[in-house]
């Protein structure tokens, strides 16, 4: 109605304009009027476009044809050809430059805005693309927002995609809710549900699907990873096929090379965290450069400041606090608790409590066999292999008691001679040579070595060479028989010595 009543109006501004020039067709209908105001081009009554003082006008009445348009064309006066440069039809306003290629098409349905830009799109809508050959392919995909050069090149049918960034998503072809931002991010994705945020972010990923990569080369040679989280400047940048990978900082998980990188199941926070890392799995590592030399680990806790820094195939193990088992390169099935705990220890199946790089662990042992726990030592205050072994005193509030149910033993019998080997047994006093590392001041009590021969039970050692240990608890047994040996020979005296008062008595 509006196009109407415009027409209407143009009609009577020309008509009230003087005449000075026309040009009729065979119906005597003006098909061309010059007049002291411009010039009007008419078809059949229906102006097409006026040239006034006032205005420069194409009109397009839509009731007539909806193909009706405006161009600005070049033209060969030999041939007859022309390019149209510049079309506005209905719903439709598109530039082109001198070859005939579109560098602008402006719709209702889509904005491009690049040489070549959306050129293949013919059932899409809600698209914005700008930059040359941004969404070049795309036919039938909808709700894109492709900017840069061949951002999205080759998307076909791709829906809900975002790509900011030179060659941002070129290959894609006909998958959806992709987000790829930066120089070359995802240029060679074609997997779904991605956000790659950074320069050349996932640049080599292809199959992919539901991975986020953020930071400059994160998760670039990506091929088939699929639930990975990268945070962090090359983070992961060389692993392949891993999934389930979250990583963040910078350099953390790089890995080796990425033609063999395949890890997955890993938890990797802080600077340089696993960075060699190439097909571990099920690893946590937390904290600056830890776990920094680990190609292949499976099922490691690391936490703290280069913790398991040196580890390079160990599996299995728990390292908590500030280097601890900094040095440890291929043990399985450790735990280290503590500040530089386990620094130095490089072998399996070992646990150290510890707080300091210097000094014994507060508490040592070993998994494997022979199975001990050592209080302020390690296995060489141990040599005998006790299963709990204290390196100084003890004490407690209460009783230590031990087994001695007679259902639980066998071969039972009482112990002979006992006042003869209480006479053989020499008990000394001593001081221990080594006062820094034993007790301090005069002690009481038996040589192993001369305590073996006489009561072998209670003297332990593998060899002459071996430091003999000696158990004080059993010998009470051994001072209860003799007792009682002396008892019996007091009765006997005494007996004896009414006898002889009695023969005395009777003289």
């Amino acid at each position: 109605m509006k196009k109407h009543i415009y027409l209407i109006l143009l009609s009577i501004g020309i008509v009230c304009a003087e005449t000075l020039f026309e040009v009729k067709d065979s119906l005597n209908n003006t098909v061309f009027d010059v007049s002291d105001d411009g010039v009007a081009i008419m078809n059949l009554g229906d102006t097409l476009m006026v040239i006034s003082t006032k205005e420069i006008k194409a009109v397009i009445d839509d009731t007539k044809a909806l193909s009706r348009k405006f161009s600005v064309s070049t033209t060969s006066a030999k041939k007859g050809q022309y390019t149209d440069l510049f079309d506005v039809s209905l719903g439709s306003a598109t530039m082109r430059e001198s070859g005939g290629v579109r560098y602008t098409d402006f719709s209702p349905e889509n904005i491009f805005l690049g040489l070549n830009a959306g050129v293949s799109s013919v059932s899409s809508g809600g698209n914005i693309f700008i930059g040359n050959n941004s969404g070049a392919s795309n036919e039938s995909g909808g709700s894109n927002v492709f900017l840069g050069d061949q951002a999205g090149f080759n998307n076909i049918s791709g829906y809900n995609n975002v790509f900011i960034g030179l060659e941002a998503g070129y290959s894609n072809l006909d998958k959806n809710a992709n987000t790829y931002v930066g120089y070359r991010a995802g240029t060679s994705a074609t997997g779904f549900g991605n956000t790659y945020v950074g320069h050349a972010s996932g640049y080599f990923s292809t199959t992919g699907d539901q991975n986020s990569y953020y930071g400059i080369y994160s998760g670039t040679y990506s091929n088939g990873g699929y639930n990975n989280c990268y945070f962090g400047y090359n983070a992961a940048s060389n692993n392949k096929d891993g999934h389930s990978n979250c990583v963040f900082g910078h350099h953390a998980g790089l890995g080796i090379e990425p033609t063999s990188t395949n890890y997955s199941d890993n938890c990797l926070y802080g600077d340089n965290t696993g960075q060699q890392l190439k097909t571990g799995s099920r690893n946590v590592m937390i904290g600056k450069d830890t776990g920094f030399k680990t190609s292949f680990g499976n099922n490691n806790v690391l936490m703290g400041y280069k913790s398991g820094y040196s580890m390079t195939t160990g599996s299995n193990n728990l390292f908590l606090g500030a280097f601890s088992g900094y040095s440890n390169a291929t043990g399985i099935k450790n735990i280290f608790i503590g500040d530089s705990s386990g620094y130095s220890e490089t072998g399996s199946n070992r646990f150290h409590l510890n707080n300091g790089i210097s000094g014994t662990p507060l508490l040592y042992g070993t998994f494997d066999s022979p199975r001990m726990v050592v209080v302020d030592g390690t296995s060489g205050d141990n040599p005998n292999s006790y299963s709990f072994y204290v390196n100084g005193t003890a004490g407690g509030d209460y009783s230590w008691n031990s087994l001695s149910d007679k259902r639980l033993k066998k071969n039972i019998k009482t112990v002979d001679e006992a006042l003869n080997k209480v006479m053989k047994l020499r008990g000394v006093t001593y001081e221990w040579s080594d006062e820094k590392a034993l007790e301090k001041g005069r002690r009481m009590g038996f040589l192993a070595q001369e305590s073996k021969d006489v009561i072998p039970e209670t003297v332990d050692y593998n060899s002459e060479k071996d430091i003999y240990t000696m158990q004080y608890a059993p010998i009470t047994a051994l001072l209860v028989e003799a007792v009682k040996e002396l008892k019996k020979e007091n009765d006997e005296l005494k007996k004896e010595i009414e006898e002889i008062k009695k023969i005395i008595s009777n003289k």
